[in-house]
């Protein structure tokens, strides 16, 4: 019975690891997460209907990742 317990709890915790593996922020490409800011810094600087805050923001994001990625 405990072979089966720790068998169990082997198995659940291995893929409670790949469900979020696939989708974890390492093994997201850089340029794919930045074309993705940039995107929605444009479609939010469209709404406000200011070209200059896509400008900002996606510098400013780019400055957070970079910081993300040092920690």
């Amino acid at each position: 019975m405990k072979r089966l317990f720790f068998l169990t709890l082997f198995l659940t915790g291995s893929a409670y690891a790949d469900m979020y593996k696939s989708n974890s922020f390492g093994m997201m490409p850089h340029k794919d997460i930045m074309r993705m800011v940039a995107d929605r810094c444009n479609t939010e600087a469209n709404a406000m209907g200011d070209k200059d805050a896509a400008t900002e923001c996606i510098d400013s994001q780019k400055i957070a990742f970079n910081k993300l990625v040092e920690i």
